[in-house]
């Protein structure tokens, strides 16, 4: 293990992109998982324009768009911030072919061409200079083909400190030394001993600010490999090791990234994750393990697969977007890689996939911050990317043979905005055949911050129940002031079932379903309010159930008893 007693002043000095260099090369030659990674995603495209950046001894800068063949290139992932002093428009084009004046270049895209050009490479794309940014059609046609950009690209650098003076800092001091340190403390291994600042990865890379940003996350997870640079230093990720200037040849033992924090797009990965959820450290964080193929079957990789969507849609909907109606363009090239190379089956339907629908409509909203859906249409409420804040459980399967599913999807309808189907969606539907309670919710927000939700079953009395209800929003009118109101003519579906285990001892039934309301005008259409967790209520809501079918029968809506009801949520 090679460890740097002591780095240097500058992030931007040549030491310190030698190391960069170094990684480079590794990953070139000793990285199976990074050329298998490479040859799935390879492509004989390249983007419609690239920066020409010449090189150390030969520079140049200009913007090339014709003949470009197959040539290496990197690309940025930067925040835009309010610096940005050149953007490719339609009326610079012909001037940006001929040459580009470094000084009009903001710091952050001036450091990337000196990365660049260290590292030998020629070419570089970068959104703002090579997508023309006041020509819609150019950005619908260029946005559309992210996943191509970012995946075939040599190296994706990263601002990830999003620091407007640009890629390179002065680095603090306590932050560049790690020892050695001769340890000689009674009742301590005795030794020479190096030191590491505690969570650097997450606080650095994971939580970095530009990693908040929405239209980063798919520049970071499809990109074969990122050099970041950070706060205090760089930092490397590939599909097959993780890594920084402290500790050139990789993170150990507690060291090591979580899974979730990583970037890594394989069904291998897909296996740690479902390891890591259920507490199976064995399989989890070893980067030096290679693909278990003979130990894998169609139903692991399925749900591997899944659970890669669950962590991106996860992180996704915890990150910052400037214009909402990007919700799900910003995710759309994971969506494209994911179904392409991971095997997600059947249809996109605007967050989710039409293979394991009931799992995918259980996703909450954090319990204390109840979020809010988006300002104007951005997809149907059933899905995730309704919401303006995070989610969790959007993907979580269960069963891959789904044998714990109480609804049928009876058919489903997504209205494109645009030809591309992993893009923004005018409208959507699902109807699904289920069993509905009739219920009501007291809404106690005399916190108005922390509001409390009760739901009561609607029988010929307000019933308690012993569940949990999460409501996706808060209701209109909350305010900081006593205020208990009752929200009627709700009702509410189970979609799965399982064991609710207390204490190892007692076993009793426990359903995961929908609180919905209906939709004023359209019969038998309602729309999503929250999710309703049931636990040791069942003959309740048997009861329930039971009435429900007799008053649905008087008022005309004519169905059997023991049939399940169609129902259309919008």
């Amino acid at each position: 293990m090679w460890y740097q007693l002591e780095l240097g002043a500058w992030t931007g000095s040549k030491s310190s992109l030698d190391i960069a260099k170094g990684w480079m090369k590794k990953c070139d030659t000793d990285h199976q998982d990074c050329h298998s990674y490479k040859q799935q995603v390879k492509s004989d495209k390249s983007p419609s324009r690239l920066l020409s950046l010449g090189s150390v001894t030969s520079p140049h800068l200009q913007l090339c768009d014709e003949n470009l063949g197959h040539v290496e290139y990197a690309t940025l992932s930067h925040f835009w911030g309010t610096n940005m002093i050149l953007k490719l428009v339609t009326s610079n084009i012909d001037a940006m072919k001929k040459a580009i004046d470094p000084e009009d270049l903001s710091p952050t895209f001036r450091d990337a061409v000196a990365v660049c050009r260290h590292l030998g490479l020629r070419y570089l794309w970068i959104d703002s200079l090579c997508i023309i940014q006041d020509s819609a059609q150019d950005w619908q046609y260029e946005s559309s083909r992210m996943h191509s950009v970012y995946s075939n690209a040599i190296l994706n650098v990263c601002g990830t400190a999003a620091n407007p003076q640009g890629l390179f800092v002065e680095r603090k001091n306590e932050h560049v030394h790690t020892g050695p340190i001769l340890v000689d403390w009674e009742g301590v291994c005795q030794g020479v001993y190096f030191c590491m600042p505690e969570g650097v990865w997450i606080d650095e890379v994971h939580h970095s600010p530009l990693n908040e940003r929405g239209w980063v996350l798919q520049e970071r997870l499809l990109s074969q490999r990122n050099l970041h640079f950070g706060e205090n230093q760089l930092f490397w990720e590939c599909q097959q090791h993780t890594a920084c200037e402290l500790t050139p040849d990789g993170f150990e033992g507690e060291m090591r990234p979580e899974p979730y924090t990583q970037k890594v797009l394989s069904l291998k990965h897909g296996k740690s994750m479902v390891n890591y959820y259920a507490n199976d450290e064995d399989d989890t964080n070893d980067e030096d393990d290679t693909n278990d193929e003979d130990d894998t079957n169609d139903e692991d990789d399925t749900l591997s697969s899944y659970a890669i969507w669950d962590m991106i849609v996860n992180k996704y909907s915890n990150s910052k977007l400037t214009f909402g109606e990007d919700r799900l363009i910003a995710v759309s090239a994971l969506a494209r890689h994911c179904q392409t190379h991971l095997g997600l089956e059947g249809e996109y339907l605007a967050g989710i996939w039409s293979r394991y629908i009931p799992y995918q409509l259980l996703w909450e909203t954090d319990v204390n911050v109840h979020g809010e859906r988006q300002r104007g249409y951005q997809a149907p409420t059933w899905s995730w990317a309704s919401m303006d804040d995070l989610v969790y459980y959007p993907c979580e399967i269960e069963y891959a043979d789904e044998r714990d599913v109480l609804i049928q999807v009876k058919d489903w309808k997504i209205d494109l905005v645009s030809a591309d189907q992993y893009g923004q969606v005018s409208g959507g539907h699902i109807t699904i055949s289920c069993r509905l309670a009739k219920v009501v919710v007291c809404a106690d927000t005399t916190e108005w911050d922390h509001p409390k939700y009760d739901l009561k079953v609607d029988l010929d009395c307000f019933v308690p129940t012993k569940g949990k209800f999460q409501k996706d929003t808060m209701f209109e009118g909350s305010s900081d002031t006593l205020v208990v109101d009752l929200y009627q003519n709700l009702v509410v579906i189970p979609v799965r079932k399982d064991l609710f285990l207390e204490k190892e001892v007692k076993k009793y039934p426990c359903w995961h379903g929908l609180v919905l309301r209906p939709v004023e005008g359209k019969d038998g259409t309602f729309e999503r309010l929250g999710k309703y967790t049931m636990e040791d209520d069942e003959a309740l809501f048997e009861q329930a159930f039971a009435d429900f079918d007799m008053r649905a029968e008087e008022s005309g809506w004519s169905l059997s008893r023991m049939e399940r009801r169609a129902i259309c949520i919008p």
